[in-house]
């Protein structure tokens, strides 16, 4: 049997666990951008920024994507939960990232002058991106223990024949 311990009256979408913290991504009206908050006790919240796809790097940073109206652009957020603060913004047009098992982080941009995609690494310890390559498709997924990129696209066919080079 379960006992019901309390009453949350919040839109709540995810939450992800740290610990004996918890991450919560709360709908925030009719904006893209979630409202993120964290919280010990699920009765006191603390609303840390708007954004989505939070994940966790370290028990004192998470990073998120935060939607930029103006631009149009994701941009990658890195925010301490310790001193509360945004530390770094990516300001790319960021439609995906991982954080690798190093605690890297890998992303990738949507290239405003051509229709393809890159793949880059950023490393929090130097604060800076590297480029591993261009791809035709956003649907990438890079494993930085074996040093491979794995893709998922969708080949245009003009025919019945299922051919690819």
């Amino acid at each position: 049997m379960v006992d019901l311990i309390g009453t949350i009256n919040k839109k709540i979408e995810n939450f992800i666990t740290m610990d004996n913290k918890f991450l919560i991504l709360e709908k925030n009206q009719n904006e893209f951008n979630y409202i993120i908050s964290l919280t010990t006790d699920w009765s006191s919240f603390q609303n840390l920024v708007l954004g989505f796809k939070p994940k966790v790097i370290n028990e004192n940073l998470i990073s998120y994507l935060n939607m930029d109206d103006k631009n149009d652009t994701n941009i990658l957020v890195l925010y301490d939960l310790k001193d509360k603060k945004v530390v770094r913004k990516i300001k790319e047009n960021i439609l995906n990232y991982d954080v690798l098992p190093d605690g890297n982080i890998s992303y990738v941009n949507k290239n405003t002058d051509n229709n393809n995609f890159t793949l880059f690494k950023y490393s929090i310890e130097d604060r800076n991106s590297s480029q591993i390559a261009n791809f035709i498709g956003d649907k990438v997924y890079y494993s930085e223990n074996k040093n491979t990129v794995y893709l998922n696209i969708m080949l245009p066919f003009e025919n019945e024949k299922t051919e690819a080079i």
